[in-house]
């Protein structure tokens, strides 16, 4: 079904162009706060920010990696998938737990994390509605 998907809408399962030009651009904003902070040219707290914004933003690519559709080939892939380690995760942990549980998972009532969150918040039509005070 995915690949009639991409062949019916004409389009390809890789990012290509667009994912190089963020990856690039994330890598940029990966390295830049650490040369920033060595030169002492820009507050460190400041630069701190930047990684750490950039950290969760530099999951992008190493996301779609892990899919497998950051390029046809894998070795590629892998090696993207692998910048988790740069991140201080461990690959085959976010591997098992995102593509197994996670997708495995996905909008299943009591099974879906991202669908039952703390609070007021609720994104499932299965939450009864909370009132605000």
């Amino acid at each position: 079904m995915v690949n009639e998907y991409f062949s019916k809408n004409n389009n390809q399962p890789y990012g290509i162009q667009k994912i190089s030009v963020k990856t690039i651009f994330m890598t940029l904003l990966y390295i830049s706060p650490s040369i920033l902070m060595i030169s002492g040219l820009v507050p460190s707290v400041i630069l701190a920010l930047v990684f750490r914004l950039n950290m969760g933003l530099g999951m992008v690519p190493m996301h779609d990696a892990n899919h497998g559709s950051f390029s046809k080939h894998r070795w590629v892939n892998k090696l993207f998938g692998n910048s988790l380690y740069l991140l201080g995760e461990f690959p085959p942990n976010r591997h098992y737990q995102h593509n197994m549980i996670y997708h495995g998972f996905a909008n299943i009532e009591g099974q879906d994390e991202d669908i039952a969150p703390p609070g007021i918040l609720g994104f499932s039509p299965h939450h009864p509605l909370k009132k605000v005070r």
